[in-house]
C-alpha cells in the first residue's frame, strides 16, 4: 500500500492536510509530508512530516532543512 504521500509546488493549506489526516492517515497509516523549496530552481530544500498531527499550529509549517542542506532567514514576518 501506499506510505507517503509528498506535498510540494504550492503552499499546502491547513484544511487540506487537515482532511488528509482525517480521512486517509487515520485509516491506512499513510504519512503527509509537506516540501519546500525555490519555485524557481525546483528543488524541495525543507520538510515537514503532517502525520500524525500533533502541534498546536494554525499553519502548515515549512519544515527543518533536508539532508545535507542548510536553511538561512534573511528576513521574516511575525504572523499575528
Amino acid at each position: 500500500g501506499l506510505r507517503l504521500v509528498f506535498a510540494s509546488g504550492e503552499a499546502l493549506l491547513y484544511a487540506a492536510m487537515q482532511q488528509f489526516n482525517e480521512h486517509i492517515y487515520k485509516h491506512t497509516g499513510t504519512i503527509l509530508v509537506n516540501l519546500y523549496g525555490p519555485t524557481e530552481a525546483t528543488v524541495d530544500c525543507t520538510g515537514f512530516t503532517c502525520s500524525p498531527w500533533k502541534e498546536a499550529y494554525r499553519y502548515v509549517p515549512i519544515g527543518k532543512p533536508l539532508l545535507n542542506t542548510r536553511a538561512y532567514i534573511l528576513s521574516y514576518i511575525l504572523v499575528g
